[in-house]
């Protein structure tokens, strides 16, 4: 996995640096077609996931993003401190709007 785009003050997710999925929430995520949501990853089966183990990432909602009928990658918002509340529906309904105008972008470009 490559990250493309990212706003981040931490230098491990700085665009153009490079995960296995498999130590990522977004190897889940791609394989979903709802968004995958994580509000206290420490206090759940995911702390023991290797983004868990490596960045203390406890809190991650994230969709798949699906160009031209295929799967293109992850959009997805992570934090080291958890969430107070859970993802509401209308969050997760969001963020498929939004990597629906990212896949549509991407689309117009090629």
């Amino acid at each position: 996995m490559k990250v493309l785009e990212s706003v981040s003050e931490d230098w491990a997710f700085t665009p153009s640096s490079e995960w296995l999925l498999d130590q990522t929430y977004c190897a889940f995520t791609v394989n979903s077609a709802e968004p995958m949501a994580l509000e206290n990853a420490g206090q759940t089966e995911w702390r023991d996931h290797p983004a868990y183990k490596e960045h203390r990432l406890e809190a991650y909602l994230g969709v798949r993003i699906n160009v031209d009928g295929a799967l293109f990658g992850a959009l997805c918002f992570m934090s080291r401190t958890p969430r107070n509340c859970p993802f509401t529906p209308a969050e997760r309904e969001t963020l498929k709007l939004m990597s629906q105008w990212i896949a549509g972008a991407i689309e117009r470009e090629h």
